[in-house]
């Protein structure tokens, strides 16, 4: 009988090898994942980015355009939210504003009403202006409203342009996703009480006229990169748990990103006294006959006067 040998050292598997490899698999797999996840968190950080800074440009473009076309603003003495019962003479108010006593609640935050004014409104190159009375479709009543941000609510800024209530509502210019909002400095020129004044402006004697602001924002975008359920926490910065106060209800389960935008704008034509076009025909006791006479005290650019811009479609990607 004839036996074959068996040759031990040919080439083959072993257990030992199998695991080893299988273990290599498992490791390139997992880091093939891992590497997936990472671009998925860096995609979902640089969307996030680039959506907060589009709603803040948004805020911030809004803001400039309402707010620097403002006639007869001034600064109101007191700190905080203001009334617009207020609103008298077509006098309009801003005031110094933060978030620095919030305190953590559910639903929807309380509104505030930060500045309330009449504006121009005809358009950049508009021709045949002729005096209308402020109050008018030519000077329409224009309040900026913020709503504040609660731990599971995020703020929303509202800019009312009715021509009669004032009231923030759904169709107004709005900015969400808001977490801080702050009026930070108001730059202003105090009505002379002596030199000329007419009846018509003895209402804005011995007021602060506003000639610029500074304002900050701060909008918050979660990260969509968790697989439970998402806590969502709407604070102020402050607020949260990296913050100077931080609440243990303002704690979130999930990465986020703040992102904040503070910005100073001139308003440009609030005049030291109403200007011609601003009379309109109401009578005024300096002596002329026909009762238009132009201010002494004017605005920061003397016999210049702006109308609204008019930006072409298309120029301005919003």
């Amino acid at each position: 009988m004839k036996y074959e040998s068996i040759d031990r050292n040919e080439s083959g598997i072993s257990l030992v090898e199998l695991l080893v490899a299988a273990a290599i698999v498992g490791f390139v797999v997992m880091a093939a994942a891992s590497a997936v996840n990472l671009a998925r968190i860096n995609m979902a950080s640089v969307s996030d980015k680039v959506k907060s800074e589009q709603e803040l440009n948004n805020a911030a473009y809004a803001l400039r355009h309402y707010i620097s076309m403002a006639l007869n603003l001034t600064a109101s003495a007191t700190p905080g939210p203001l009334n617009t019962s207020n609103f008298t003479s077509n006098v309009g108010q801003v005031g110094i504003y933060n978030l620095n006593s919030w305190t953590a609640t559910t639903g929807p935050g309380v509104v505030d009403v930060i500045a309330f004014f009449v504006r121009e409104n005809f358009a950049s190159g508009t021709v045949g202006l002729n005096p209308a009375p402020l109050g008018s479709s030519r000077f329409p009543i224009t309040g900026v409203f913020f709503q504040q941000p609660t731990v599971d609510k995020y703020g929303v800024l509202y800019i009312d342009t009715s021509t009669s209530v004032l009231q923030p509502q759904d169709s107004d210019v709005k900015v969400s996703h808001i977490v801080d909002f702050q009026i930070s400095e108001i730059f202003s020129q105090v009505f002379p009480a002596t030199g000329g004044m007419g009846v018509i402006d003895a209402d804005l004697q011995g007021k602060k006229m506003v000639t610029g602001i500074t304002m900050k924002i701060v909008t918050r975008n979660y990260f969509s990169v968790s697989e439970k359920a998402p806590v969502l926490t709407w604070c102020p910065p402050q607020f949260m748990p990296s913050g100077t106060s931080p609440t243990a209800q303002c704690e979130p389960n999930i990465p986020y990103k703040d992102v904040e935008k503070s910005f100073t704008f001139t308003i440009r034509n609030n005049v030291m006294g109403r200007s011609f076009t601003q009379r309109g025909l109401a009578p005024d006791t300096t002596g002329a006959a026909d009762g238009l006479v132009a201010p002494i005290y004017r605005r920061p650019l003397d016999s210049i006067y702006f109308l609204s811009p008019s930006i072409p479609i298309g120029q301005v990607s919003r």
